[in-house]
C-alpha cells in the first residue's frame, strides 16, 4: 500500500487505492489501515465531498529502511541475516546494492572491528576497507554468475 501511495502524484481515494493494489484488502480493512497510518503521521488526509483522500506524508524509502534496520537490530546473528538477505536478491537488486555500498562516503557508519567478518578485518577473501561485502575483491560471485577460477 505504501508503494501505491508513494507512486500517486496527488491525494488518492480508497476506491482508487483499491483499484491500484494487487490483492487489495476490503475497503473497510483499507480504511482501518489508513486511519492507523494517519494516527502515526505517515499519511495525510483531506475530505473531498463525502469521502476522504490520502497521500503519503513520509518518504517511503525512510519508512522501509527504518523497518529493515529495526528487524536487523533485533536479530541475534546480524551477519547471518544479512547474508541470507543478500542470497535472496535478484541480480539487478544485487547490482543496485553494490552501487549503493560503493558510493558510501568514507567514514559513514561505524568502523568494523577485527574479526567481525566485515571488509578490512583481514579474513581470507575479504578486501580492504570499503571493498568487499558485495564489492570487488570480496571473493563472492555476483548473483547468477559462476565464481572466478581464483575463488574456487
Amino acid at each position: 500500500m505504501l508503494a501505491v501511495l508513494a507512486a500517486a502524484d496527488a491525494f488518492i481515494s480508497t476506491v482508487d487505492l483499491c483499484e491500484r493494489m494487487v490483492g487489495a484488502p476490503t475497503r473497510s480493512t483499507l480504511n482501518t489501515i489508513l486511519n492507523r497510518l494517519l494516527d502515526k503521521g505517515m499519511v495525510q488526509r483531506v475530505r473531498v465531498g463525502r469521502q476522504y483522500e490520502y497521500r503519503l506524508a513520509v518518504d517511503e524509502a525512510d519508512v522501509v529502511a527504518g523497518r529493515m534496520h529495526e528487524h536487523l537490530r533485533l536479530a541475534s546473528d546480524q551477519q547471518y541475516v544479512l547474508s541470507r538477505f543478500v542470497e535472496t536478491l535478484s541480480g539487478e537488486q544485487a547490482r543496485i546494492l553494490r552501487v549503493v555500498l560503493n558510493d558510501l562516503p568514507v567514514g559513514v557508519g561505524e568502523q568494523p572491528s577485527v574479526g567481525d567478518g566485515l571488509p578490512g578485518d583481514g579474513l581470507p577473501g575479504v578486501g580492504p576497507p570499503g571493498v568487499g561485502l558485495l564489492g570487488v575483491g570480496d571473493g563472492l560471485p555476483i548473483v547468477g554468475e559462476q565464481p572466478s577460477e581464483g575463488a574456487r
